[in-house]
């Protein structure tokens, strides 16, 4: 069972730890990536104590777009259609046939 449940909004971003926070009765702080919550991940946990706290927020706030990702993430378009490539087998299935007729 959750410790608590934390808007996003009562949470702080650490740039030391690249994760929002938010106090641990331990003394630690609960911690959440950026990755996590896109992942729609919602649990942030104390890395010194078994507590963890639910954390409520948008995920469309977290949404997984292109432009956040690095060039060599992004999905590149696939440039040869199917239609393109089965015609192309067709077409050497074809010549693979009149070519043993002529044998």
């Amino acid at each position: 069972m959750s410790y608590d449940d934390v808007e996003i909004e009562d949470m702080e971003w650490s740039e030391e730890l690249q994760a929002f926070t938010y106090p641990c009765p331990c003394g630690d702080l609960f911690q959440i990536t950026k990755e996590e919550l896109r992942i729609g991940e919602e649990i942030a946990r104390c890395p010194s104590c078994s507590l963890y706290i639910t954390v409520i927020y948008n995920p469309d706030d977290f949404g997984d777009s292109a432009e956040e990702r690095p060039p060599s993430e992004q999905l590149q378009p696939i440039a040869v259609s199917c239609l393109h490539i089965l015609s192309n087998i067709v077409l050497l299935l074809l010549l693979s046939h009149s070519c043993l007729r002529l044998v």
